[in-house]
């Protein structure tokens, strides 16, 4: 090899290895924050340590990037369980979480390029909503629960743990949604949605509805694919995807665990939407006892 040209060859591995993708640095905090509502205090003891204080009951924050590293922990404190703070990402990295979120209350990540919470990623708190659909300030701020998306909408998907105090919600809100982790959320909500719109009910009977079909990208992999385990103990478990009446699509694959079982005086419902044109495919379990598990679709396989 001519020896001039392996100084250029490694300047072209050394500019390789900086852009590797932000969410493979162990120990990664979010960085870029910027205030848009509310009052929030952040700070960061240590190299893979972030804390956020909440001050106000709802807040919202602008963040360039928004991941936790192995390793590396975010840590909120809020005024109550019923606190909503949003982080919106307007950076163009995908949200990994292969750390540990902690919060009292409400989290709300909204990153249009896709989130992921790998095998190692954690999420503790009183509520949380990962969704790569946006929401207006002037909807969160009001309580409205309203996302939309740009029409074909990055993926979300949970494979670590998603751990919400009882009577709390969790959701998953993206073009495609992927479930092979676990979410537990004892006598509360999980919805996991795909669709280019989505509303979140917190205080009424529906939890989840979704709306207007997100553009096909060619693939033939279900819009909702829930292999892990999702456990909401007198509570309730939806599974909803928006398709179009005149294109069949897979919406719904369902080979994990799904329980809502009733306890002390509280039934527990499963609800699996497909759409106009969608196939739910059931080859897991459902564990609804005393009321049973609803299924809703516009054609449906149980195994």
């Amino acid at each position: 090899m001519n020896r001039t040209c392996k100084p250029l060859i490694k300047a072209l591995l050394a500019g390789t290895a900086l852009t590797q993708p932000a969410a493979l640095v162990a120990g990664e905090l979010p960085h870029g924050a910027s205030t848009v509502y509310g009052g929030v205090g952040i700070a960061t003891p240590s190299a893979n340590q972030m804390t956020i204080q909440q001050t106000t009951p709802t807040a919202i924050v602008n963040w360039q990037g928004f991941s936790v590293g192995a390793g590396a922990r975010v840590d909120i404190s809020q005024p109550s369980a019923a606190s909503a703070l949003l982080n919106r990402v307007t950076g163009s990295a995908t949200s990994t979480i292969a750390g540990q979120i902690n919060a009292n209350g409400q989290v709300y990540l909204v990153n249009p390029n896709g989130i992921a919470i790998t095998p190692t990623g954690s999420v503790n708190a009183g509520g949380f909503v990962a969704s790569s659909l946006d929401i207006a300030d002037q909807d969160f701020v009001a309580g409205r629960r309203i996302f939309r998306g740009s029409g074909q909408s990055a993926a979300v998907s949970n494979a670590g743990t998603i751990a919400i105090q009882q009577g709390g919600y969790a959701a998953l809100l993206g073009g495609r949604v992927e479930n092979s982790g676990v979410i537990s959320v004892p006598m509360g909500r999980v919805g996991l949605g795909a669709g280019e719109q989505a509303t979140l009910d917190l205080s009424g009977d529906g939890f989840l509805q979704v709306a207007v079909p997100s553009k096909g990208d060619g693939s033939d992999a279900a819009l909702i694919r829930h292999s892990g385990r999702i456990s909401a103990t007198g509570g309730r478990v939806e599974m909803q995807a928006a398709t179009a009446r005149d294109a069949a699509r897979n919406a719904i694959n369902l080979s994990g665990l799904v329980e809502a079982r009733s306890v002390s005086g509280r039934n527990g419902a499963i609800v699996l939407g497909g759409g106009e044109g969608g196939t739910v495919t059931v080859s897991g379990r459902l564990n609804a006892s005393a009321r049973g598990a609803t299924r809703q679709a516009g054609a449906g396989q149980a195994a």
